[in-house]
């Protein structure tokens, strides 16, 4: 009887740890669910703050393009100004020039009679 009664002790000591065992594991698993579950909140909460970086850095990079191709515009057309002012000038020189040349020759011209 006696061996019994130990055997029902050992039976349901052996039960108690298994049942404490599986408990710890449903815990552990628990525990491994909600950790997952922080971790997708937390990498899709980065990824959203990701691309509304990328976003933004896009947006800057296309206001910097617009702004820069506006000032090689305006500079060309600045440019273009410049060298059909100056190509008149020269036109007004060589016109000059060339009436000076006339002029002289018919000075000379008239002095030698």
């Amino acid at each position: 009887m006696e061996d019994i009664g130990l055997e029902k002790v050992k039976v349901a000591a052996e039960t108690e740890q298994k049942v404490a065992i599986i408990k710890a594991q449903e815990k552990q698993s628990i525990k491994i669910i909600q950790a997952d579950a922080v971790k997708a909140q937390a990498e899709a909460k980065a990824k959203k703050a990701a691309e509304a970086i990328l976003a933004e850095s896009k947006a800057y990079a296309e206001a910097k393009m617009a702004e820069t191709n506006a000032q090689k515009d305006s500079l060309k057309i600045k440019a273009n100004a410049r060298f059909e002012s100056s190509k008149l000038k020269q036109q007004g020189v060589i016109a000059e020039a060339e009436a000076e040349n006339n002029n002289a020759a018919n000075l000379d011209a008239k002095r030698k009679f």
